[in-house]
Protein backbone atom coordinates (compact mmCIF):
# COMPACT_ATOMS: atom_id res chain seq x y z
CA UNK A 1 0.00 0.00 0.00
CA UNK A 2 2.73 2.69 0.95
CA UNK A 3 4.31 1.77 -2.22
CA UNK A 4 0.76 2.21 -4.60
CA UNK A 5 0.76 5.48 -2.50
CA UNK A 6 4.74 6.50 -3.61
CA UNK A 7 4.15 5.70 -6.99
CA UNK A 8 0.90 7.85 -7.14
CA UNK A 9 3.20 10.59 -5.76
CA UNK A 10 5.69 10.34 -8.41
CA UNK A 11 3.48 10.75 -11.31
CA UNK A 12 1.63 13.61 -9.52
CA UNK A 13 5.15 15.30 -9.11
CA UNK A 14 6.01 14.47 -12.23
CA UNK A 15 2.85 15.46 -14.43
CA UNK A 16 3.00 18.93 -11.94
CA UNK A 17 6.33 19.11 -13.36
CA UNK A 18 5.21 18.96 -16.72
CA UNK A 19 2.30 21.63 -16.38
CA UNK A 20 4.56 24.24 -14.81
CA UNK A 21 5.95 24.72 -18.78
CA UNK A 22 2.63 25.17 -20.26
CA UNK A 23 0.06 27.56 -20.73
CA UNK A 24 -1.90 28.15 -17.31
CA UNK A 25 -5.32 27.13 -19.96
CA UNK A 26 -6.14 23.39 -19.51
CA UNK A 27 -3.07 22.65 -17.25
CA UNK A 28 -4.94 21.46 -14.44
CA UNK A 29 -6.54 18.76 -17.00
CA UNK A 30 -2.97 17.76 -18.84
CA UNK A 31 -1.51 17.26 -15.65
CA UNK A 32 -4.43 14.78 -14.18
CA UNK A 33 -4.21 13.00 -17.85
CA UNK A 34 -0.69 12.45 -17.85
CA UNK A 35 -0.38 11.38 -14.73
CA UNK A 36 -3.47 8.99 -15.04
CA UNK A 37 -2.06 7.50 -18.27
CA UNK A 38 1.33 7.17 -16.19
CA UNK A 39 -0.44 4.46 -13.91
CA UNK A 40 -1.91 3.40 -16.51
CA UNK A 41 0.88 2.60 -18.19
CA UNK A 42 2.55 0.98 -15.57
CA UNK A 43 -0.52 -1.62 -14.88
CA UNK A 44 -0.06 -2.83 -18.04
CA UNK A 45 3.45 -3.39 -17.94
CA UNK A 46 3.39 -5.51 -14.41
CA UNK A 47 0.11 -6.78 -14.80
CA UNK A 48 1.85 -9.83 -16.73
CA UNK A 49 4.32 -10.69 -13.80
CA UNK A 50 1.53 -11.10 -11.42
CA UNK A 51 3.32 -8.41 -9.08
CA UNK A 52 2.76 -5.68 -7.34
CA UNK A 53 4.55 -2.58 -8.92
CA UNK A 54 7.43 -1.26 -7.18
CA UNK A 55 8.71 2.41 -6.81
CA UNK A 56 11.65 1.46 -8.77
CA UNK A 57 8.98 0.58 -11.84
CA UNK A 58 7.84 4.06 -11.49
CA UNK A 59 11.28 5.67 -12.07
CA UNK A 60 12.14 3.60 -14.53
CA UNK A 61 8.82 4.48 -16.98
CA UNK A 62 9.81 8.26 -15.68
CA UNK A 63 12.84 7.79 -17.56
CA UNK A 64 11.35 6.52 -20.51
CA UNK A 65 9.00 8.90 -20.68
CA UNK A 66 11.56 11.59 -20.70
CA UNK A 67 12.31 14.44 -19.36
CA UNK A 68 9.11 16.72 -17.97
CA UNK A 69 10.26 19.92 -20.42
CA UNK A 70 10.78 17.39 -22.98
CA UNK A 71 7.15 16.10 -22.24
CA UNK A 72 5.75 19.58 -21.88
CA UNK A 73 6.78 20.13 -25.52
CA UNK A 74 5.08 17.36 -27.15
CA UNK A 75 2.21 19.38 -26.53
CA UNK A 76 3.05 22.54 -28.28
CA UNK A 77 2.84 22.45 -31.95
CA UNK A 78 5.57 21.99 -34.93
CA UNK A 79 5.70 25.30 -35.54
CA UNK A 80 5.39 27.79 -32.88
CA UNK A 81 6.42 31.85 -32.27
CA UNK A 82 7.80 30.89 -28.87
CA UNK A 83 9.11 27.21 -28.54
CA UNK A 84 8.70 25.60 -25.36
CA UNK A 85 12.13 25.99 -24.26
CA UNK A 86 11.29 30.12 -23.75
CA UNK A 87 7.79 29.72 -23.01
CA UNK A 88 8.02 29.54 -19.24
CA UNK A 89 10.63 32.77 -19.39
CA UNK A 90 8.06 34.55 -21.38
CA UNK A 91 5.08 33.86 -19.49
CA UNK A 92 7.24 34.88 -16.13
CA UNK A 93 8.01 38.05 -17.59
CA UNK A 94 4.73 39.02 -18.47
CA UNK A 95 3.38 37.92 -15.66
CA UNK A 96 5.92 39.75 -13.49
CA UNK A 97 6.62 42.89 -15.78
CA UNK A 98 3.64 43.83 -17.37
CA UNK A 99 1.79 44.22 -14.07
CA UNK A 100 4.45 46.16 -12.50
CA UNK A 101 5.12 48.39 -15.72
CA UNK A 102 1.07 49.50 -15.58
CA UNK A 103 1.50 50.35 -11.96
CA UNK A 104 4.12 52.69 -12.61
CA UNK A 105 2.30 54.35 -15.48
CA UNK A 106 -0.01 54.89 -13.51
CA UNK A 107 1.76 56.12 -10.87
CA UNK A 108 3.42 58.62 -12.84
CA UNK A 109 0.53 59.76 -14.96
CA UNK A 110 -1.23 60.54 -11.35
CA UNK A 111 1.62 62.35 -10.01
CA UNK A 112 2.50 64.33 -13.20
CA UNK A 113 -1.73 65.01 -13.02
CA UNK A 114 -1.72 66.08 -9.33
CA UNK A 115 1.13 68.11 -9.87
CA UNK A 116 0.31 70.46 -13.47
CA UNK A 117 -2.62 69.19 -13.92
CA UNK A 118 -5.46 71.47 -15.15
CA UNK A 119 -8.31 71.52 -12.04
CA UNK A 120 -10.98 72.35 -14.54
CA UNK A 121 -11.00 69.20 -15.85
CA UNK A 122 -12.82 66.17 -13.87
CA UNK A 123 -11.85 63.35 -12.56
CA UNK A 124 -13.56 60.78 -15.03
CA UNK A 125 -11.79 62.47 -17.44
CA UNK A 126 -7.99 62.47 -15.97
CA UNK A 127 -8.88 58.66 -15.13
CA UNK A 128 -10.07 57.70 -18.78
CA UNK A 129 -7.10 59.39 -19.58
CA UNK A 130 -4.64 56.99 -17.41
CA UNK A 131 -6.39 54.16 -18.40
CA UNK A 132 -5.86 55.09 -21.74
CA UNK A 133 -2.12 55.86 -21.77
CA UNK A 134 -1.76 52.55 -19.16
CA UNK A 135 -3.87 50.42 -21.74
CA UNK A 136 -1.03 52.04 -24.26
CA UNK A 137 1.67 51.15 -22.81
CA UNK A 138 1.45 47.75 -21.85
CA UNK A 139 -0.09 47.18 -25.19
CA UNK A 140 3.25 48.13 -26.54
CA UNK A 141 5.65 46.64 -23.97
CA UNK A 142 3.97 43.14 -24.81
CA UNK A 143 4.62 43.36 -28.15
CA UNK A 144 8.09 44.33 -27.73
CA UNK A 145 8.25 41.39 -25.15
CA UNK A 146 6.28 38.99 -27.78
CA UNK A 147 9.12 40.21 -31.12
CA UNK A 148 12.41 39.84 -28.36
CA UNK A 149 11.68 36.42 -27.84
CA UNK A 150 10.45 35.40 -30.70
CA UNK A 151 13.73 36.62 -32.55
CA UNK A 152 15.57 34.51 -29.97
CA UNK A 153 13.40 31.71 -30.89
CA UNK A 154 14.14 32.48 -34.60
CA UNK A 155 18.08 32.60 -33.91
CA UNK A 156 18.01 29.32 -31.75
CA UNK A 157 15.70 27.16 -33.81
CA UNK A 158 18.61 24.86 -35.20
CA UNK A 159 20.10 23.92 -31.55
CA UNK A 160 16.67 24.41 -29.84
CA UNK A 161 16.32 20.58 -29.08
CA UNK A 162 20.05 20.31 -27.67
CA UNK A 163 20.20 23.09 -25.75
CA UNK A 164 17.00 24.23 -24.80
CA UNK A 165 15.88 20.93 -23.63
CA UNK A 166 17.90 18.66 -21.50
CA UNK A 167 19.13 15.05 -21.78
CA UNK A 168 17.36 11.85 -20.81
CA UNK A 169 20.47 11.02 -18.60
CA UNK A 170 20.36 14.58 -16.62
CA UNK A 171 17.52 14.01 -14.57
CA UNK A 172 16.60 11.46 -12.20
CA UNK A 173 12.43 11.42 -11.29
CA UNK A 174 13.16 10.96 -7.55
CA UNK A 175 14.45 14.54 -7.28
CA UNK A 176 11.22 16.26 -8.57
CA UNK A 177 10.07 18.71 -6.21
CA UNK A 178 6.75 17.88 -3.98
CA UNK A 179 3.32 18.69 -4.82
CA UNK A 180 1.15 20.88 -2.47
CA UNK A 181 -2.60 19.69 -3.49
CA UNK A 182 -4.66 23.09 -3.75
CA UNK A 183 -1.69 25.44 -3.33
CA UNK A 184 -1.31 27.01 -6.58
CA UNK A 185 -1.44 30.92 -6.48
CA UNK A 186 -4.00 31.82 -9.25
CA UNK A 187 -1.51 34.20 -11.64
CA UNK A 188 -4.80 35.76 -12.29
CA UNK A 189 -6.15 37.05 -9.41
CA UNK A 190 -2.78 39.04 -8.47
CA UNK A 191 -2.83 41.02 -11.72
CA UNK A 192 -6.40 42.02 -11.28
CA UNK A 193 -5.17 43.25 -7.62
CA UNK A 194 -2.70 45.23 -8.77
CA UNK A 195 -4.15 46.69 -11.57
CA UNK A 196 -7.46 47.08 -9.47
CA UNK A 197 -5.84 48.67 -6.35
CA UNK A 198 -3.85 50.49 -8.27
CA UNK A 199 -6.89 52.49 -9.59
CA UNK A 200 -8.10 52.80 -6.11
CA UNK A 201 -4.44 54.40 -5.28
CA UNK A 202 -5.29 56.83 -8.28
CA UNK A 203 -8.30 57.67 -7.23
CA UNK A 204 -7.35 58.41 -3.46
CA UNK A 205 -4.83 60.90 -5.30
CA UNK A 206 -6.90 62.62 -7.62
CA UNK A 207 -10.43 62.77 -5.78
CA UNK A 208 -9.65 65.46 -3.48
CA UNK A 209 -8.10 67.80 -6.25
CA UNK A 210 -10.83 67.30 -8.94
CA UNK A 211 -13.89 67.23 -7.09
CA UNK A 212 -15.57 69.34 -9.99
CA UNK A 213 -18.08 67.98 -12.22
CA UNK A 214 -19.42 70.18 -15.67
CA UNK A 215 -23.04 69.40 -14.47
CA UNK A 216 -24.39 73.69 -15.24
CA UNK A 217 -26.46 74.50 -18.62
CA UNK A 218 -24.02 77.15 -18.89
CA UNK A 219 -20.66 75.08 -18.81
CA UNK A 220 -20.01 76.45 -15.43
CA UNK A 221 -17.85 74.13 -13.38
CA UNK A 222 -19.44 73.30 -10.42
CA UNK A 223 -19.25 70.92 -7.27
CA UNK A 224 -22.16 68.15 -7.46
CA UNK A 225 -20.50 66.14 -4.64
CA UNK A 226 -17.55 66.31 -1.59
CA UNK A 227 -16.19 63.89 0.27
CA UNK A 228 -17.38 64.09 4.30
CA UNK A 229 -14.46 65.47 6.53
CA UNK A 230 -14.30 61.87 8.46
CA UNK A 231 -13.82 59.33 4.84
CA UNK A 232 -11.25 62.44 3.57
CA UNK A 233 -9.28 62.12 6.68
CA UNK A 234 -9.18 58.20 5.65
CA UNK A 235 -7.61 58.53 2.76
CA UNK A 236 -4.01 57.69 3.62
CA UNK A 237 -5.12 54.57 4.78
CA UNK A 238 -7.04 53.55 2.17
CA UNK A 239 -4.15 53.96 -0.26
CA UNK A 240 -2.28 52.71 2.83
CA UNK A 241 -4.31 49.19 2.38
CA UNK A 242 -3.50 49.06 -1.41
CA UNK A 243 0.14 50.11 -1.53
CA UNK A 244 0.24 47.08 0.61
CA UNK A 245 -2.18 44.75 -1.38
CA UNK A 246 0.21 45.34 -4.78
CA UNK A 247 3.14 44.89 -2.84
CA UNK A 248 1.59 41.31 -1.56
CA UNK A 249 0.26 40.94 -5.33
CA UNK A 250 3.74 41.52 -6.55
CA UNK A 251 5.20 38.78 -4.14
CA UNK A 252 2.56 36.20 -5.16
CA UNK A 253 3.25 36.95 -8.98
CA UNK A 254 6.92 35.54 -8.31
CA UNK A 255 5.79 32.21 -6.94
CA UNK A 256 3.92 28.91 -8.49
CA UNK A 257 2.53 27.79 -5.45
CA UNK A 258 1.90 28.51 -1.55
CA UNK A 259 4.22 28.29 1.14
CA UNK A 260 4.36 29.30 4.75
CA UNK A 261 5.76 32.82 3.95
CA UNK A 262 2.91 33.19 0.84
CA UNK A 263 0.43 31.90 3.31
CA UNK A 264 1.50 34.55 6.46
CA UNK A 265 1.53 37.50 3.18
CA UNK A 266 -1.55 36.83 2.10
CA UNK A 267 -3.64 36.33 5.38
CA UNK A 268 -1.75 39.64 6.83
CA UNK A 269 -2.77 42.16 3.79
CA UNK A 270 -6.60 40.07 4.09
CA UNK A 271 -6.63 40.78 8.12
CA UNK A 272 -5.11 44.68 7.25
CA UNK A 273 -7.64 45.09 4.44
CA UNK A 274 -10.77 43.51 6.86
CA UNK A 275 -9.64 45.96 9.95
CA UNK A 276 -9.42 49.12 7.42
CA UNK A 277 -13.19 48.25 6.16
CA UNK A 278 -14.44 47.95 9.67
CA UNK A 279 -12.51 51.80 9.76
CA UNK A 280 -14.15 53.01 6.67
CA UNK A 281 -18.04 52.02 8.97
CA UNK A 282 -17.28 53.91 11.36
CA UNK A 283 -17.10 57.58 8.99
CA UNK A 284 -20.48 56.69 7.21
CA UNK A 285 -21.79 58.67 4.98
CA UNK A 286 -18.57 58.87 2.89
CA UNK A 287 -19.77 61.35 0.15
CA UNK A 288 -22.26 64.52 0.28
CA UNK A 289 -24.13 66.55 -1.77
CA UNK A 290 -22.00 69.82 -2.90
CA UNK A 291 -23.97 73.23 -3.80
CA UNK A 292 -24.04 72.57 -7.53
CA UNK A 293 -25.54 69.26 -6.99
CA UNK A 294 -29.31 69.26 -9.20
CA UNK A 295 -31.95 69.37 -7.72
CA UNK A 296 -33.43 65.40 -7.06
CA UNK A 297 -30.01 64.00 -7.44
CA UNK A 298 -29.58 63.87 -3.51
CA UNK A 299 -30.54 60.14 -3.53
CA UNK A 300 -28.16 59.18 -6.02
CA UNK A 301 -25.58 60.36 -3.10
CA UNK A 302 -27.65 58.29 -0.41
CA UNK A 303 -27.39 55.78 -3.03
CA UNK A 304 -23.78 55.35 -3.11
CA UNK A 305 -23.24 55.70 0.20
CA UNK A 306 -25.35 52.52 1.13
CA UNK A 307 -23.38 51.05 -1.53
CA UNK A 308 -19.94 51.75 -0.29
CA UNK A 309 -20.83 50.82 3.22
CA UNK A 310 -22.68 47.33 1.94
CA UNK A 311 -19.19 46.78 0.01
CA UNK A 312 -17.01 47.67 2.80
CA UNK A 313 -19.54 44.80 5.23
CA UNK A 314 -19.22 42.14 2.28
CA UNK A 315 -15.54 42.87 2.15
CA UNK A 316 -15.21 41.95 5.75
CA UNK A 317 -17.49 39.02 5.40
CA UNK A 318 -15.70 37.12 2.50
CA UNK A 319 -12.17 38.28 3.66
CA UNK A 320 -12.68 36.74 6.86
CA UNK A 321 -14.06 33.37 4.59
CA UNK A 322 -10.78 33.65 2.61
CA UNK A 323 -8.51 34.08 5.40
CA UNK A 324 -9.79 30.97 7.16
CA UNK A 325 -9.83 29.08 3.76
CA UNK A 326 -6.40 29.63 3.11
CA UNK A 327 -4.73 28.60 6.52
CA UNK A 328 -7.21 25.27 6.56
CA UNK A 329 -5.89 24.19 3.37
CA UNK A 330 -2.34 25.51 4.14
CA UNK A 331 -2.58 23.49 7.44
CA UNK A 332 -4.46 20.17 6.07
CA UNK A 333 -1.47 20.13 3.77
CA UNK A 334 0.57 19.86 6.43
CA UNK A 335 -0.85 16.85 8.84
CA UNK A 336 0.51 13.80 6.18
CA UNK A 337 3.58 15.27 5.88
CA UNK A 338 4.05 15.09 10.20
CA UNK A 339 3.26 11.53 9.59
Amino acid sequence: MRHAEDITDLFARYAAEVGRHLPGRGRDDIEREIAATLADRLDDRIAAERRDATIDDAVALLEENGHPRKAAAAYFADTHLIGPGLYPMFLLVCRVALPVLAAVIIGASVLAAGLGGDPSIGFLEHLGRILGSTFGGVLQAFAVVVVIFAVIERATARTASAAGLPGDGTWDPRSLPRVQPGSKIKIADQVVAIVGNTIVLAAVLLLPRYGVLDLSPEGRNVIAATLSGGFAGLLPVVAGVALAQIAAASFLLTRRSHTAATVAVAAAVKVLSIAAAGIYLTVYPYVLAGPGLPVGAGLGIDVLNKVIRVGCILAIVFGSIEIATLLVRYFRRQVPAAR
